[in-house]
């Protein structure tokens, strides 16, 4: 009996597969196999061992060493997208394709899933077991390809797509207070970092804390991209101290000086670290290398955090004076804080209820990423993790990027929305109108006073 026979025996799937139906044959799929067709499942074996072997690399080389740092964190895991890397696999998975219902193809994955990764994955989000995805969807989850390309059997090459959700609470970017801490000014010390990745040279400069590094930042121009770059590959961090910290959020990994650096670890970065997202490939399109600066006094090295002189001028890239008679030292706040009241209130409805919400500083993610700051609920499948960000407030409304467009939708008074487009108050906005498996989300802007 096959490894294959075995799973559908185990989940009591083991009827005689009838003739295909009319309906059937126009894509309705038919049902599971029999178990007792021998020879018919026998084809599938291979495939099923591959995901059985992919499952389990995935497991030691990703989730153990992520949770070994982070064990609370949970992989959830989307879809996984196979190919065949000969003529008579790819036969075959179209033939399995073909053979089997989709809810059939996922009942025998989650029972692999469960066999192989009993803790730190979750697939209550799990979507197909298929050959290919829209691109679309694809771009709402990281990919993870099996690190053992060269052991395959059967011709058989797996992409699991997921993220991982990050249990613990982000930390605010300074503490509610510095009247005590030695090293304010580095609490507010801004970081520079020199970046060379798949779309060439270019710096990012970060004026508070934590920053996500990755694809999906909220600003077009501090995006990082590569081939093994995730959408949240990692954390920026700093701590009471001022020291400044990396954690690492991606199952790709990433380098530190030369040192790998395992998913859910955190290293101290020096001044003039160098650091490479996904690994260690010397190809920049692939593995981006960044170097992280941060302004330092003339009598300090590259290996300790900042220290504030007694006297520090004040400048643009040093919003806080350290100076022993200057009175009580002001709280340190980004560079890019807007005025002390809100500066709009957002209406928003989603599959939670009603609420609203004030923005009090730009720019403003709403999504369902862990770190937007309106965080839509995962009941809203549609949206996407950083679906608007506005960008500008002005007498005629919001300016709002789009980063959805293209995706599940993003319409004002049912007309679509380009990549860019300007909000003006009183109306309102609907995300994910087109994703008929979950409800869309609304955004009504009004004025700070309403």
């Amino acid at each position: 009996m096959s490894l294959f026979d075995t799973f559908a025996q185990w989940l009591g799937l083991s009827d005689p597969a009838p003739a295909k139906t009319s309906a059937e044959i126009a894509g309705v799929g038919a049902p599971f196999p029999a178990a007792t067709a021998q020879g018919s499942n026998s084809a599938y074996a291979e495939l099923w061992q591959s995901v059985d072997r992919h499952l389990a690399q995935f497991m030691v080389h990703s989730v153990l060493p992520h949770r070994q740092f982070e064990p609370e964190d949970v992989f959830k895991l989307v879809r996984i997208q196979v190919t065949g890397t000969t003529p008579a696999a790819q036969r075959a998975i179209e033939r399995f394709l073909a053979e089997f219902r989709p809810e059939s193809r996922r009942k025998v994955v989650l029972a692999a899933v469960m066999r192989n990764c009993a803790q730190g994955v979750s697939t209550e989000g799990f979507v197909d077991f298929n050959r290919d995805f829209d691109r679309a969807e694809l771009d709402e989850s990281d990919p993870y390809d099996a690190q053992l390309a060269d052991a395959h059997q059967g011709g058989y090459q797996l992409t699991l797509y997921g993220e991982w959700e990050l249990q613990r609470a982000v930390p605010a970017s300074m503490p509610p207070s510095v009247a005590a801490v030695p090293n304010a000014a580095a609490l507010v010390a801004p970081l520079e970092i020199d970046v060379h990745d798949a779309a060439g040279r270019h710096q990012v400069r970060i004026s508070a804390l934590p920053f996500v590094l990755g694809r999906a930042a909220a600003l077009a121009q501090d995006r990082i991209v590569g081939t093994f770059v995730s959408r949240r590959h990692g954390l920026l961090e700093r701590d009471e101290q001022g020291r400044v910290w990396y954690r690492e959020t991606s199952v790709n990994g990433s380098s530190l000086d030369g040192s790998p650096i395992a998913p859910g670890e955190r290293r101290q970065l020096r001044n003039g670290a160098q650091l490479r997202l996904g690994g260690d490939v010397p190809d920049v399109a692939e593995c981006p290398a960044l170097t992280i600066r941060w302004p330092a006094p003339p009598d300090d090295d590259a290996h300790t955090p900042i220290r504030a002189p007694l006297r520090a001028a004040t400048d643009s890239a040093t919003p806080i004076r350290s100076s022993l008679d200057d009175g009580p030292r002001p709280t340190p706040t980004p560079l890019s804080t807007g005025p002390a009241g809100p500066l709009c209130l957002l209406a928003i409805k989603d599959a939670h209820g009603s609420r609203t919400v004030p923005v009090t500083r730009l720019p403003y993610v709403i999504g369902r990423s862990e770190l937007a700051d309106c965080r839509v609920p995962e009941d809203n499948a549609g949206v996407s993790r950083d679906h608007l960000v506005i960008q500008a407030i002005d007498a005629t409304g919001a300016r709002i990027d789009n980063n959805a467009v293209g995706k599940w939708g993003t319409d004002v008074d049912a007309a679509e929305q380009p990549a860019q487009f300007l909000l003006t108050w009183g109306r309102q906005v609907r995300l994910a109108g087109r994703f008929a498996k979950a409800p869309a989300v609304t955004v009504l802007l009004l004025p700070p006073t309403a």
